[in-house]
């Protein structure tokens, strides 16, 4: 999650990975909840979880869009965004400031996040 709370107000994570992009040490468009490509005994998605409990920004100013699909590798997202989606809940986001979409079929690719860059747009824009 972003930690720059005075500068952005919004941001979306499409496909919703946390990974950071190695050369430009930036956040990707992208939420890889699980960390790793294993799921057993893995620590890293409580440990996200943990982070944006203890991290959200204030819901009065800023809006989440978060996303993911069902195929590939976007398969193993869906407990995860549970699980975000329940720190929502706790800390009081509406729908109007936090929103969360799967996209059935979808997988963790670049076309599948072009076909609906609409959504994250629509909602962070209005």
């Amino acid at each position: 999650m972003p930690t720059h709370r005075r500068v952005l107000n919004a941001f979306a994570l499409i496909c919703t990975s946390l990974m950071q992009n190695a050369q430009a040490q930036m956040p990707q468009l992208s939420t890889h909840w699980p960390g790793i490509f294993m799921v057993e005994n893995n620590p890293i998605p409580d440990a996200f979880v943990q982070y944006l409990d203890n991290n959200l920004p204030d819901r009065k100013t800023h809006k989440i869009y978060l996303d993911y699909g069902t195929a590939a590798l976007d398969s193993l997202y869906k407990p995860y965004q549970q699980q975000a989606d329940a720190v929502k809940k706790k800390h009081g986001w509406k729908k109007k400031q936090w929103i969360t979409l799967e996209f059935p079929g979808a997988d963790h690719s670049e076309a599948a996040w072009k076909a609906r860059l609409d959504k994250p747009l629509g909602f962070l824009l209005k």
